[in-house]
């Protein structure tokens, strides 16, 4: 019990401003800001269902700035509009950290009867009152740092007034028996623009145009579409462009955004001026050992905290370090010499007390919990490990030498049990997750000659395996291998030392993106090496030269795409060779799959001539059965068989999603794209019904080839440089727009390439689970899409009906009884509508609905001839 009956609480230590003071006293008082609200409907809903189910505490959760007071307001307010209920307010943000709960009664007080001078048993009778139907609801705002007070307040007045329900935000739960917490998460992408562009505005900037649109998304991601950040990014428009607030959210050393100047100096508190300010209002909370943690957790690679509705279907893999790599690099190997110190046994328990403090996030999954920092933690936490008196910038080089060691030996492991068992399960439990620290673990400065080695084997290791397309940017990695080989090594370069491998790497990941000018010296090193001479060895693919596994393997992938020669199937064949002699499984499973897919992509493979396994090596490794169906879908193609191929092409793009390779999915696409291409070509002299739906199937293909184009430039793919894929690419082309037309195949490629915008969409789109009348309104896509058929009028739907069943417009006016000058126009007006330029484009529109009375008049239309007339 508080023991506060019969008393008068304790004032606040300011002074109350007589502003605050007549809004505290109005019990409905509700402050909101005049804008700056966006989405959060889920949100909106769960809180209104809760307010009328039998919750007695309802506690918003979420990190400093995200929202939690500004959603609780609004979602208060509509309640108060829509019910009879009484709300009170108490702004706990105004005392100090660690009030006493005298003090916490005290706000409590001031909000429900006005004066924090009243007595205790006052307030509690006053919310004890009986008004008819009408409920009472006290907010209780910012409870994060006075948490033990507010927690005992709260239960005393749970226990003693009974119809209550007490609505709380903090940084962390109260921890009440009965709590309902409700975790507040960032915006969607959608909604963060949104904000950002209407913030933009308040400092004098309008942003309208799609360069300028793509560029805010960039810089919304970077703060992690977390409201507070967002409107502080926006704030910097005035002192600096677009382009320039971009460039100093980098997520490295150079970030500028803790020095950023803080924002509106009235209206707003002072722990929401800064970005420093918001994150180091929970940090000064944290007891000494929870802060040494975050800061050493710095050293692990940031991620991005998402909103609900787009981690839905479980389309995104949860990245972050699981509790083994945490123990790994943060515990000290001897703590307890007197200086703060973490030991194994308490960093479970810190992190959770983290967690809780909305400073670590966490990613729970069916196998897993990892956790991670949001990058402005990140960088937060990091320049306070660098700052600390005892070593700072020694203690991160220890932690970064640790973290390095720790993931090139689980990529070692890795390599040993890839394409078994162990693989798969390790895929999804760590790989997936892991692909950002490994990254990370490749960052050195010109100066860090001594962990050049350690990273030189981490690169070796993954060579030549497909995780590397695991990633979202495999640019980044290639630039930062190359920069690893760049720092200088005494040691002469022999072909049993990794940097062959390394080397090869570099030249493989560059020919795969169809940067071929950059391979070639690469690959020239590599035989360097090995001391045989540019022209001995590329004179004859078919003569082993003597090249270690790794330099055949990446020479086979320039013969693919550079050459177009189909001896690379030779070379691949040496590499898996020279792979299995040295045991190593991995190099087995990729030679042996390039080898399929050169043999597929250059033509030498017969329908049935290549089985549609894997073979005893590669036994459960999905991307073989992928490469062993597009190998057949490209024959089939070949062979005019489009309907087998796109049966097995949907099968290998289903797997390849699985695994999540973003680069496999892509080819997968294109080779659909292909195969509907020469669907179409071979179907384009069909006349009647059947029409309709070849535009169908070449108004899909064109988007999505503009998906594909959207993705390769998003991965820094060049496709000009990937020969055989770049031929078919150009031939799809050609097809469609003879058989669309070029203003139809342009703007379904140009709808199409906004579905390329998110890595997912694409392979869902062609996969079918992905429809654009399933994508959200506020989606650009659905935003380019023309409404058709709905605009036309009935007599235009039935002019539209007869020109898409071929009759002429002389024939149309005499049919309906009208003048061939009201016909005409009419045809103009559906033209404008569908936003087509031919006749023939009309078919491809026509509702499903319609088409039996199309195939109707098409029976029935003249078949005189008639001199066309031609729409003006």
């Amino acid at each position: 019990m508080l023991e506060l009956a019969g008393t008068a609480v304790a004032a606040r230590p300011r002074e109350v401003p007589l502003v605050e003071q007549r809004a505290a006293a109005r019990p409905d008082h509700l402050t909101t800001a005049s804008s700056g609200f966006v989405g959060r409907a889920a949100e909106l809903d769960q809180i209104a269902r809760l307010l009328l189910g039998p919750a007695r505490l309802i506690t918003l959760i979420g990190s400093g700035g995200i929202g939690k007071t500004r959603l609780a307001a609004e979602a208060l307010g509509d309640f108060q509009r829509n019910h009879r209920v009484v709300v009170h307010w108490a702004r706990l943000a105004r005392l100090p950290g660690g009030a006493a709960v005298t003090a916490i009664a005290a706000e409590v007080t001031r909000a429900v009867l006005g004066s924090a001078t009243a007595e205790w048993e006052a307030a509690v009778a006053e919310l004890s009152a009986a008004r008819g139907e009408r409920r009472i609801l006290l907010m209780m705002d910012n409870c994060e740092h006075v948490i033990d007070g507010a927690g005992r307040v709260i239960a005393e007045l749970l226990e003693t007034v009974p119809g209550l329900t007490i609505v709380a935000t903090s940084r962390e739960p109260i921890e009440w028996v009965d709590e309902q917490l409700l975790s507040v998460p960032p915006l969607t992408r959608q909604e963060a623009v949104e904000l950002f562009c209407e913030r933009a505005e308040f400092a004098g900037s309008r942003i309208g145009e799609p360069d300028q649109l793509a560029t805010v998304a960039q810089i919304c991601v970077r703060v992690h579409n977390h409201p507070l950040f967002v409107r502080l990014a926006a704030a910097r428009l005035l002192r600096q462009p677009l382009a320039v607030v971009l460039r100093e959210l980098s997520g490295t050393d150079s970030d500028r955004r803790m020095d950023w100047s803080h924002g509106p100096r009235v209206g707003a508190e002072a722990r929401h001026q800064r970005l420093r300010d918001v994150i180091g209002w929970s940090y000064d909370l944290c007891a000494l050992p929870e802060r040494l943690l975050l800061e050493r957790m710095s050293v692990f690679a940031a991620d991005l905290d998402l909103n609900p509705a787009e981690e839905s279907d479980g389309r995104r893999v949860g990245r972050g370090a699981d509790l083994d790599a945490i123990l790994a690099i943060c515990v000290d190997e001897e703590p307890g010499s007197g200086a703060v110190g973490l030991a194994r046994d308490e960093i479970e328990g810190l992190l959770t007390r983290l967690v809780d403090r909305s400073l670590v996030s966490r990613r729970i999954t069916k196998t897993s919990v990892r956790y991670y920092l949001v990058e402005s933690v990140r960088l937060f936490a990091r320049r306070r490990l660098c700052e600390r008196a005892d070593g700072g910038p020694n203690e991160l080089a220890r932690l970064t030498k640790r973290h390095r060691r720790y993931f090139r030996d689980i990529v070692i492991r890795a390599r040993a049990d890839w394409g078994g068992p162990a693989e798969r399960v390790a895929r999804d439990d760590w790989m997936r997750p892991a692909w950002n620290n490994i990254v990370a673990a490749l960052e050195l400065s010109d100066t860090d000659t001594g962990e050049r080695a350690v990273a030189v084997d981490l690169v070796a290791a993954m060579f030549p395996l497909p995780l590397v397309f695991l990633g979202d940017s495999v640019a980044e990695l290639r630039d930062r291998i190359e920069r690893v080989l760049a720092i200088g090594d005494p040691t002469p370069p022999r072909p049993d030392r990794p940097d062959i491998p390394a080397r090869a790497m570099v030249a493989w990941l560059a020919l795969c993106q169809g940067h071929v000018q950059i391979a070639a010296p690469l690959l020239d090193e590599c035989f360097a090496a090995c001391g045989l001479a540019t022209a001995e060895w590329r004179r004859n693919p078919e003569t082993d030269a003597g090249l270690p596994a790794p330099a055949e393997f990446a020479w086979g992938i320039e013969l693919v795409f550079v050459r177009r020669d189909a001896r690379a199937a030779i070379v691949f064949a040496r590499a898996r060779d020279k792979y299995r002699r040295d045991g190593d499984r991995a190099g087995v499973v990729a030679s042996e799959l390039s080898r399929r897919l050169a043999a597929g992509l250059l033509g030498s493979v017969e329908p049935g001539q290549e089985p549609g396994d894997c073979g005893p090596e590669h036994e459960g490794v999905r991307e073989g059965m992928a490469v062993a169906d597009l190998i057949a879908a490209g024959a089939l193609t070949r062979h005019r068989d489009s309907v087998r191929a796109l049966t097995l092409e949907r099968q290998a793009l289903q797997r390849l999603v699985a695994t999540g390779d973003r680069w496999g999915a892509l080819w997968a696409v294109q080779s659909r794209v292909w195969s509907l291409a020469r669907k179409v070509e071979s179907s384009a002299r069909t006349a009647g019904s059947g029409r309709r739906d070849v535009v169908e199937v070449a108004i899909e293909a064109a988007r999505l080839i503009g998906g594909a184009n959207t993705l390769r430039a998003r991965l820094g793919i060049d496709i000009s440089g990937l020969g055989p894929y770049a031929d078919r690419h150009q031939r799809a082309i050609e097809i469609l727009t003879d058989f669309l037309g070029h203003e139809a195949y342009t703007r379904a490629e140009q709808q199409g390439a906004l579905l390329g915008a998110e890595s997912d969409e694409l392979p869902r789109f062609a996969l079918g689970t992905l429809a654009i009348d399933d994508l959200p309104p506020e989606h650009p896509t659905r935003q380019h899409v023309p409404s058709y058929w709905d605009d036309l009028t009935l007599a235009e739907e039935q002019v539209a009906v007869l020109a898409a069943a071929g009759w002429t417009n002389t024939a149309i006016a005499t049919r309906r009884g009208s003048s061939f000058k009201t016909v005409n126009a009419q045809m103009v007006s559906v033209f404008q509508k569908l936003n087509i330029t031919s006749r023939g484009e009309i078919i491809g529109l026509v509702p499903d609905d319609k088409v039996d009375q199309v195939r109707a008049e098409s029976v029935q239309r003249p078949r005189r001839r008639a001199r066309a007339q031609r729409v003006s």
